[in-house]
């Protein structure tokens, strides 16, 4: 019981006393990049998941560059995305604090490895086109260091092998570089 109202208190006290500044409605510009782990869903199985990106905030839009790597007990698949995202906490012009929950929405590239697999689209495996929808929520806890975690829905296409859709959820830290 203690332990779980010393956790809420510092979640809750520990921004009042950093100066963690938000990359949304800043008159600067500023890029983060960022890494998580977590679980991908798809093939009706459950694989691993490693993320790798680099975000960039405009004014009011924020543009992300994603590479997922998904382990499966027989492919691996190795994702590119390119989205664009929305802060919804800061639609209209809030009180500053160092929360975010950005949702955004894009088109990548899925490479599907597995030996059974040939075709000449791109590389030898099944390579298909996906759309992307994700919301990440984002707690800053200095100015520019933080947590996030980051879920998204990956719908793909020109499929020539199982992997028709994935779910993954992952969590991880962000830093921001400018």
């Amino acid at each position: 019981m203690f332990q779980k109202t010393f956790l809420i208190l510092i979640l809750f006290l520990l921004p009042m006393q950093t100066k963690a500044q938000f990359s949304a409605f800043s008159s600067r510009k500023s890029w983060s990049i960022y890494g998580s782990a977590g679980l991908g869903l798809g093939m009706k199985e459950i694989a691993s998941d490693i993320q790798f990106g680099l975000g960039r905030s405009f004014r009011k839009w924020d543009v992300f560059g994603d590479i997922h790597l998904n382990s499966y007990s027989n492919s691996n698949v190795f994702r590119v995305n390119a989205s664009m995202g929305k802060d919804l906490l800061r639609m209209k012009r809030l009180k500053r604090h160092p929360y975010y929950l950005f949702a955004y929405a894009g088109l990548g590239l899925t490479h599907l490895g597995n030996p059974v697999l040939f075709d000449s689209f791109l590389i030898r495996g099944d390579d298909m086109i996906h759309i992307s929808l994700g919301i990440q929520p984002r707690y800053m806890i200095t100015k520019n260091f933080g947590l996030m975690s980051d879920i998204n829905f990956n719908q793909n296409f020109l499929i020539d092998f199982q992997l028709k859709r994935s779910l993954n959820v992952n969590i991880g830290l962000i830093f921001k570089i400018y």
